[in-house]
């Protein structure tokens, strides 16, 4: 499963549940290589950046 951030900052899936779907404005996948580019060691599934407005 791919890691989340939510404007930046690492989430859990349970954290995630509590962003209304009203407040996403873009929601972003990153491979593997881009992820750990991006964000670090520890997204060796890839990651998702939700970005809110």
């Amino acid at each position: 499963m791919p890691n989340f951030y939510l404007d930046g900052m690492e989430q859990s899936v349970s954290d995630m549940q509590n962003v209304a779907a009203t407040a996403v404005q873009r929601a972003i996948f990153f491979s593997a290589r881009e992820a750990q580019n991006r964000f670090g060691s520890g997204n060796e599934n890839g990651a998702i950046l939700i970005v809110t407005q």
